[in-house]
């Protein structure tokens, strides 16, 4: 970035920001409500709730008009504003600066009679001590002292003007306790409430918003009920409504602030009518878009084994390994349906989500349904809200749970202990089983990093499978031999040309620096005459296993060197 660049950039920052340098000192230009009535901050510019005001005024110093509105001058009844003032402040700004306070020894007190010390701030003030003690609580400062025996509290020549404070209101900002849930799926034709709950004083306003634009759809209603500080407000949103999918929040506001909560993501599920989980279409009832089914029906042993008797091929019997599936259902769906359908999965006080079996004792199997023996709203267990158990929930002498939201269903008379502690089929108390899709397993495609070249395909391990004609380990050598060419070089003894046009040395052969010798083979009379293939000894030499045995006077390895002249041999 050029140096010219920068300092344009710089300008327009300090353009937008109105920061004016006068003088030696530097005097910001802010709004009103920054404390000072002339529309700047004189000085204490890094306080927020405190700021040093230029200016004269007539009469008592709290009577000062220097004070912009919702400001006042500060007084003895602001210890804890002027106290975040630190002693060098005090005595390093310039000016005198008065407060509507007096030091009376220790104490600090308005500033009322004739014998007060008016205080103040500043270096220009006439006393300054930083081992007494005033309304900044260590140091004292005094702007007009008693000894001048004249209306001590008005306005002095020295004096530069006057500390303004923020005025303290009573009440607070809101607090959002309730937020409304993050992810909301229902499926199409189904009521969706929304909730939202905020604390504060006086009561705060809730606002809606989807998609951040205020709530305003025909077919959505707003319920709201206040007590003492808490708003409590509902957002009912009808099957009807039009375009019901988006990003909504609430909003609480009041004088003091504003709070907004986390967003809720609202999503619709359409129903597939022609779905089949159950083997019996005709009992079939499908939840939440058909995630998740109820199957009527009786069963034969736990109920574990009835997936093959109640749910359609590719489905089963929900259990543990299907919570995410089950935490998908509102309790409205699980109380609406009708009947009582199980699913492998118990409940108890000291369980909330277990294996259903008859040898875990406490334990209850869990089901969906209005007719179920318990409901139990604000209890925890597979489900995403509420405890809901096939058989009735025994309760200790004096009466049934405290819980208001808790619904039990009449006693089943005539049930045996080890009826209610098993997981098998009762007729009159379930219905069916609850049917979860199963989860096939999803086979990845092999990737091949580089890719594949020359029509290559990869293979699982990171392989490439070439094409004839090609070889390498991406497919990126083209093979000569096989297009018919033959290698640069004619190949020697015991050896043959390649796909890739190179002379590799037959089977059973090794390879030298210029030639192809016979490996070493312990078997006898085995590929004798495959060795000595190609091998011509001279000189009267015959082959045996691949190699030259010479006659005498020869070497080499095909007998080709002589030690002496033939013509020089004397025979005896």
């Amino acid at each position: 970035m050029s140096g010219a660049l920068r300092l344009i950039i710089l300008a327009t920052i300090m353009a937008a920001i109105s920061l004016t340098v006068e003088a030696e000192f530097a005097t910001i230009r802010v709004p009103q409500n920054f404390g000072c009535s002339n529309g700047r901050k004189d000085g204490l510019f890094r306080h927020r709730d405190v700021s040093a005001c230029k200016g004269t005024w007539e009469g008592h110093v709290r009577d000062a008009p220097l004070c912009s509105l919702g400001w006042h001058v500060c007084s003895w009844n602001d210890t804890e504003q002027l106290s975040g003032i630190s002693w060098y402040q005090t005595v390093h700004i310039e000016g005198c600066y008065a407060i509507n306070a007096a030091n009376r020894g220790d104490l600090c007190t308005e500033c009322s009679s004739e014998n007060d010390d008016l205080a103040g701030i500043g270096a220009d003030c006439p006393h300054q001590n930083q081992n007494d003690r005033s309304c900044f609580g260590r140091g004292k400062v005094t702007a007009s002292s008693r000894m001048f025996r004249h209306r001590p509290c008005e306005h002095k020549p020295w004096m530069t003007g006057v500390v303004c404070c923020r005025d303290r209101r009573k009440g607070s900002t809101p607090i959002i306790t309730v937020s409304p849930v993050s992810s909301v799926q229902s499926p199409a034709g189904v009521e969706i409430v929304l909730k939202c709950k905020a604390v504060a004083s006086p009561l705060p306003e809730i606002t809606w918003y989807k998609n951040g634009f205020q709530v305003n759809t025909v077919g959505v209603t707003v319920e709201e009920v206040a007590q003492d500080k808490l708003v409590y407000s509902k957002l009912r949103i009808s099957p009807l409504a039009d375009d019901v999918e988006g990003l909504y929040m609430c909003k609480a506001e009041n004088r003091h602030g504003i709070a907004v909560s986390y967003t809720s993501d609202v999503t619709v599920i359409q129903a597939r009518p022609k779905l089949v989980a159950c083997r019996d279409k005709a009992k079939q009832s499908l939840l939440h878009g058909g995630v998740i089914a109820a199957c009527g029906g009786k069963w034969k042993g736990t109920v574990k084994k009835s997936s093959k008797q109640l749910c359609a091929k590719g489905w089963h019997v929900c259990g543990l390994r299907d919570r995410s599936i089950l935490n998908k259902l509102t309790w409205a769906e699980t109380v609406s349906l009708s009947g009582c359908y199980a699913y492998d999965a118990a409940t108890s006080d000291h369980f909330a989500c277990n294996r259903c079996s008859r040898r875990l004792k406490g334990n209850s199997m869990a089901g969906i349904g209005a007719n179920c023996g318990s409901l139990e709203r604000s209890k925890t267990s597979c489900l995403n809200k509420g405890r809901i158990g096939v058989w009735q929930k025994q309760f200790l002498e004096g009466g049934n749970s405290t819980d208001e939201f808790d619904v039990t269903a009449t006693v089943q008379d005539g049930v045996s202990a080890k009826t209610r502690s098993s997981c098998r089929y009762h007729r009159g108390v379930t219905t069916g089983v609850m049917c979860c899709k199963k989860k096939g397993s999803k086979r990845k495609d092999p990737v091949c990093s580089p890719g594949c070249e020359n029509d290559g395909v990869c293979r699982v391990g990171n392989f490439c499978e070439c094409p004839a004609g090609r070889s390498g380990f991406r497919c990126e050598v083209l093979n000569t031999a096989a297009h018919g060419k033959k290698c640069a070089t004619p190949c020697g003894p015991n050896s043959h040309c390649n796909r890739k046009g190179v002379c590799k040395c037959d089977k059973g052969f090794k390879s030298t620096k210029n030639s192809c010798i016979p490996r070493k083979n312990r078997s006898k009379g085995k590929n004798r005459g495959r060795r000595c293939r190609g091998v011509n000894c001279q000189n009267g030499g015959r082959c045996s296993r691949g190699s030259c045995i010479c006659p005498p006077l020869f070497t080499g390895q095909y007998c080709e060197t002589a030690f002496v002249d033939q013509s020089q041999l004397t025979l005896h």
